[in-house]
């Protein structure tokens, strides 16, 4: 089986690894996927616009669910291919790049207008 990857080709699964997917399907295990790896990037460029306190804890546990996401991917599919390595990196830069930035001492969280 193969599922489509826009711009980078195909990643090929055997019959036995795409049988372990969410609904026996690709497609909902790609939406599964995205939200699961989607939600919380969106919900930390959010809360860092809107209150930058918050958005290196954001940040760390954004990256923290993008490890546990490859992860359950490669147990799930027992197969370790390139983009789980890259969700890797990536995510690790998010936590490391969380927990570097500087927190506000004002306890509010917003910005001053």
């Amino acid at each position: 089986m193969r599922i489509p990857v826009p711009v980078l080709g195909d990643v090929h699964l055997r019959p036995s690894a795409a049988a372990r997917l969410l609904g026996e399907g690709t497609l909902s295990a790609g939406l599964a996927r995205a939200l699961i790896v989607v939600l919380p990037l969106a919900v930390t460029a959010l809360e860092g616009w809107r209150r930058p306190a918050r958005t290196g804890d954001l940040a760390a546990l954004s990256g923290a669910v993008l490890i546990g996401a490859c992860l359950v991917q490669v147990q799930v599919i027992r197969t370790f291919s390139w983009l789980a390595a890259a969700g890797l990196v990536c995510a690790t830069a998010w936590i490391v790049m969380g927990l570097l930035m500087p927190r506000s001492s004002s306890g509010s969280g917003d910005r001053q207008r």
